[in-house]
């Protein structure tokens, strides 16, 4: 067992040919809240187990 964790570039996919991020409600719903955060000047944390 190895206690190093594997390259932070391999936890997404979205270089794959024809990969592309859907557009779910969690994901609309935390572009909303980011932009609100950034308008306000504030901090936010988004956070999830998936």
């Amino acid at each position: 067992m190895t206690t190093t964790p594997p390259p932070a570039e391999g936890d997404q996919y979205l270089k794959l040919p024809g990969a592309h991020i859907v557009a779910t409600r969690a994901l609309l719903r935390a572009r909303k809240n980011l932009a609100d955060t950034i308008e306000a000047r504030a901090m936010m944390c988004v956070y999830d187990g998936a």
